[in-house]
């Protein structure tokens, strides 16, 4: 998914976060840490969004789909990868 289809998925959805659980999101940390070496912090300011969108992300915990597109743009993996059932 495209940061613009994020965008226009958020603009026709009614509620803005998805994913209403809290298992933590493995794959998402594993292209962090292993394959990037990144921080939550650099991964933050690389998607341009909070650290806490970042430490939401990889607990599962709901995010907005304009930051799940920035996250899986800044890490090159597809949103549907990182954010299953998004």
């Amino acid at each position: 998914m495209t940061v613009q289809n994020a965008i226009l998925c958020t603009v026709t959805r009614s509620r803005s976060t998805t994913r209403n659980t809290t298992r933590p999101n493995v794959r998402f940390r594993h292209l962090r840490v292993d394959e990037k070496n990144w921080t939550k912090e650099e991964l933050a300011r690389r998607a341009n969004v909070s650290g806490q969108t970042v430490r939401k992300a990889e607990r599962g915990e709901p995010i907005s789909e304009i930051s799940m597109a920035k996250l899986a743009k800044a890490l090159g993996a597809p949103v549907g990868e990182l954010f299953p059932g998004a």
